[in-house]
């Protein structure tokens, strides 16, 4: 039986010999190296950022369509509309 040292050495060891993947960037679409292809979609966090604020809503006040964050829940799309909405 292999004692927890043992195995977390070799557990290390396969994680030191792991290579890196090229992947491309899905806002950007430039190349870049990751050890978790599967889940790395972004090549620096400016471009997760921007991935995250292109998602358009529609405004209950006017109608107007404008850009809101994936996990917002904004309604409006400025303080204006929203208190014309409270004010009603």
């Amino acid at each position: 039986m292999k004692t927890p040292n043992e195995t977390q050495f070799r557990m290390m060891e396969a994680w030191n010999r792991r290579d890196p993947v090229w992947v491309t960037c899905t806002v950007c679409a430039k190349e870049y190296e990751t050890f978790y292809p599967t889940k790395s979609l972004f090549c620096s966090n400016a471009c997760r950022m921007k991935a995250r604020k292109n998602i358009p809503a529609k405004c209950e006040t006017c109608g107007k369509t404008f850009l809101r964050s994936a996990h917002s829940k904004a309604r409006y799309c400025s303080r204006a509309c929203s208190n014309a909405r409270i004010d009603r």
